[in-house]
């Protein structure tokens, strides 16, 4: 593949992947940010990645423990699967890292990380949804698999964008 089609397969792929609108291509908006307004803590999610990037040294507990790192560092409180029943915020920080190998070894990738909370609907607290309430913008490129693990320190960054919001909102 030249390096053009490379970058359309990156592209291709998050188009497919998710369901994103030009809106999303943005920084968090004020909206977004007072979301996170007297938030307890979030759970950390981390999903699943591939076998293919998994052999190259790319793993999700990698992820995972990088992203709690800097939620900890920050001062936000880490919430337990457990802690959820027992806390009025319902928050879970999720990243996704989603790859597609080429012919030539390297790989188009995808990375978005955003907040899903316990929302209620105006016609009542019984009925509530769970809704993306904040975003950082999607990170999508090609990258060598001897480099996969720069994946890593991206999905850090854009926790600690994450963290500053949060911090913005909730001053310890």
């Amino acid at each position: 593949m030249t390096a053009s089609s490379g970058t359309l397969v990156a592209v291709t792929m998050a188009l497919i992947c998710l369901p994103i609108s030009l809106s999303e291509a943005q920084a968090a908006s004020r909206e977004e940010r007072e979301s996170l307004k007297g938030l307890q803590g979030v759970q950390v999610v981390i999903e699943d990645i591939e076998e293919d990037p998994r052999a190259q040294g790319l793993s999700s507990d990698r992820i995972h423990t990088a992203v709690e790192r800097v939620i900890r560092s920050s001062g936000i409180p880490l919430l337990r699967k457990e802690d959820q029943d027992t806390t009025t915020s319902r928050a879970w920080f999720h990243v996704q890292v989603g790859t597609l190998k080429d012919l030539s070894g390297r790989y188009a990738y995808m990375i978005r990380v955003f907040l899903q909370q316990k929302v209620f609907l105006e016609d009542g607290p019984s009925h509530s949804i769970y809704a993306t309430t904040w975003e950082s913008p999607i990170v999508i490129g090609i990258i060598r698999g001897s480099n996969l693990q720069q994946l890593v320190v991206t999905a850090e960054e854009k926790t600690k964008e994450f963290a500053t919001d949060f911090l913005a909102q909730n001053p310890r």
